[in-house]
């Protein structure tokens, strides 16, 4: 016949959550230290000051140029020959 183990009730059954608050504070440290280096792509523009101007809200403007030489400002198909002149 089998026996069966009863546990006594001073034994308590505990979970040890040291290693996963090891694993937490190492995720935590890691997100910290990635996300201070990330950067958004993009060049400083030099303006030119003036002496009369006004303040206006700040925008973006995105430029993407294709493999192929195609310039697109702001999802439109921009063309270098005539802007540059």
């Amino acid at each position: 016949m089998a026996r069966k183990q009863r546990f006594r009730e001073d034994e308590d059954a505990a979970i040890d959550m040291t290693p996963m608050l090891d694993i937490v504070f190492i995720m935590l440290i890691f997100f910290i230290v990635t996300t201070s280096f990330v950067k958004e792509a993009g060049i400083d523009v030099l303006k030119p000051k003036a002496s009369n101007a006004s303040n206006k809200p700040s925008a973006n403007i995105f430029i993407a140029i294709r493999p192929n030489g195609e310039v697109h400002m702001d999802k439109r198909q921009v063309d270098v020959e005539t802007c540059s002149r």
